[in-house]
């Protein structure tokens, strides 16, 4: 029954890279849509029926092992569970990374594709509790769990939900950092839990590498066109969309470059640390290990090449 494995996770965590690691593999079938998001019902924008989610699988050859990736499952409080209800015997790899840094690529992302309005991870850190307590208010209630920088990366009680609805044989925990500085090894130890054989992919190349702007004053102007210009383009917009001509989309995509994130500021960047670090223990306690260096131990440790997603 499909899927025969899936990547729930963590968000930013170097998820996508490994679906594409994956799909080079010839005994492996991955559909082209990833994060169908079809068993996180608790979270809006998955898909909505079996047979829209059994059809991602469709054109999969007899006898590959059919699997598919949904950062939203692990911090779905319901995803995993009924996983399982679907397939007793699917397995699981997750992803955790340090939360400090993933929450800045998570805003780097949501500030690159509109769905966050500050640039600047510390301020938009700061402003997101009144503002989610906004959209908490306008969708009547109920906690928000996507692009929230806090809940998605308190790991504690998503690794719980793991460790009770999955079986010893059927989960894998990997850690971003350990991954992409031996990603050769940790990929092998991957095909090792799926039952696959060695065939490693083309390349360990970095996948959703950070994308900053090249001009924060084009960047806002196109963010918030003067009155006119919108008048105009809501106008036409329908038209340049279908066609696959959105000028200001394509401008904006042209303002985007590739780069190293700006670290941030070393005050802030305890304080983060300091907010995750009791989380970050009992996820140690679940998981039998340590985890990251925080600020009550040691020095952060750099940021690795890849992103995630």
């Amino acid at each position: 029954m499909y899927p025969d494995f899936v990547i729930p996770g963590a968000a930013k965590s170097g998820t996508t890279a490994l679906y594409e690691y994956l799909a080079q593999h010839r005994g492996v079938f991955l559909p082209r849509e990833k994060e169908p998001g079809f068993f996180s019902s608790d979270i809006p924008g998955g898909l909505a029926t079996r047979e829209e989610y059994h059809a991602l699988f469709a054109a999969a050859p007899p006898g590959a092992l059919c699997g598919e990736a949904s950062t939203r499952y692990l911090y779905s409080r319901v995803a995993i569970a009924r996983l399982l209800a679907h397939n007793p015997a699917v397995k699981l790899i997750i992803l955790l990374r340090n939360p400090v840094d993933a929450a800045q690529s998570l805003h780097s992302y949501a500030y690159r594709y509109g769905l966050e309005d500050s640039s600047d991870f510390e301020q938009a850190w700061r402003e997101q509790p009144a503002k989610l307590a906004q959209r908490r208010a306008l969708a009547g209630g109920g906690e928000i769990l996507e692009y929230n920088y806090r809940l998605t990366y308190r790991y504690a009680e998503q690794v719980q939900r793991v460790l009770q609805y999955v079986p010893p044989g059927q989960r894998l925990f990997l850690l971003y950092e350990e991954f992409f500085t031996e990603p050769r090894r940790h990929y092998a130890q991957v095909l090792q839990f799926l039952g696959l054989p060695l065939q490693l992919p083309a390349s360990f190349e970095s996948v959703n590498a950070h994308l900053g702007v090249r001009s924060a004053r084009l960047e806002h102007w196109l963010r918030h066109p003067p009155p006119l210009l919108r008048r105009i383009y809501g106008k036409i917009a329908p038209l340049l969309g279908s066609a696959g001509r959105n000028p200001l989309r394509r401008l904006r995509r042209a303002n985007w470059r590739a780069g190293a994130r700006p670290p941030l500021r070393p005050a802030f960047r305890r304080e983060l640390e300091a907010y995750f670090a009791p989380d970050v223990r009992e996820v140690e306690r679940l998981l039998g290990r340590r985890l990251w260096p925080l600020a009550d131990r040691a020095p952060a440790s750099p940021s690795s090449p890849a992103e995630g997603s």
